[in-house]
Parts: structure tokens; sequence; C-alpha cells
């Protein structure tokens, strides 16, 4: 039950804390007095294929067990899988690994999304969550449960 407390916070507050996050991967030296300047370092980048404006790479959860970033990808509706576990090798440019196409998914008859509003996952990794609204403001939204590919 703790731990469903814990999925439901999460998920609540993924979209205020992960919001201003870019697309972009850097690295922070941890050993800097809050008076130094902090020097940060390009490691890692995706690129969503959505043009600029387009919503390509609006959300973003980890999954620290399989080290794999699940981001909303408003131009598609969908939930972009990428694998974060070679960040700092040579190559910048992170691949998507997946795709969940959440326009695909039945949910429920006649049920049309508007956007992917947030995306989480279970602390145990057991569970992906998304929420979307309805595409007509004057029908409720959806928030569904996904397993997580492998498991």
């Amino acid at each position: 039950m703790a731990n469903l407390r814990l999925f439901l916070a999460n998920m609540l507050v993924v979209h205020l804390l992960l919001y201003p996050l870019s697309s972009q991967v850097v690295a922070l030296d941890e050993g800097l007095s809050p008076t130094e300047e902090i020097q940060l370092e390009l490691i890692g980048r995706y690129d969503s294929g959505a043009g600029f404006n387009q919503g390509g790479a609006e959300i973003v959860t980890f999954d620290r067990y399989t080290k794999q970033a699940f981001i909303v990808n408003g131009a598609h509706h969908a939930i972009d899988i990428v694998d974060l576990s070679t960040i700092g090798d040579s190559n910048l440019q992170l691949e998507r690994k997946g795709r969940i196409q959440v326009s695909e998914l039945d949910l429920g008859a006649g049920f049309q999304i508007g956007d992917i509003t947030s995306v989480a996952i279970h602390p145990g990794g057991d569970f992906i969550a998304f929420s979307v609204p309805a595409e007509r403001e004057r029908i409720m939204g959806e928030s569904s449960l996904l397993i997580p590919m492998g498991k």
C-alpha cells in the first residue's frame, strides 16, 4: 500500500517537477559550493524527430532498474522509450529503444485522446502510468497503467 501511495504521489507531481527539463542530459559537478560557478558538460541528447515547438519531448520519467527514460512525445501522441545506459560513451546521440503509441491503445469506446499530460513509473518498475485528457473538453480523461516491456 505504501508503494501505491508513493507511486500515485509521483504521478501527480511528475508534470510539475519534470516539465522544465530539456531533452538534453548534462552532468553536474557536485563538489561545488553555492557561490561557485557550475560547469555543465553535454553527455547525451535525444532527438524526438518533432520540429521545434511541436511537443516532441515534453515530460520525462526515469526507470532506475532498466536505465530507461519514458518521454512524452506530444507530436506523435506517444511515449518514447530511450535507453540511458550508454550515457557517457563517446556517442552523444541517444536512440529510441521503443515507442508506446498511446493514440492506438483502446481507452474505451469512442475515446479520442487530446494529448498526454503525464507519465510516471512505479518505484519498483512494475507499472508505467500515463494520463490523457479527452479531445473534447466535456468528456472525462483517462489514466492508464501499462506493464513495461520485458516484464
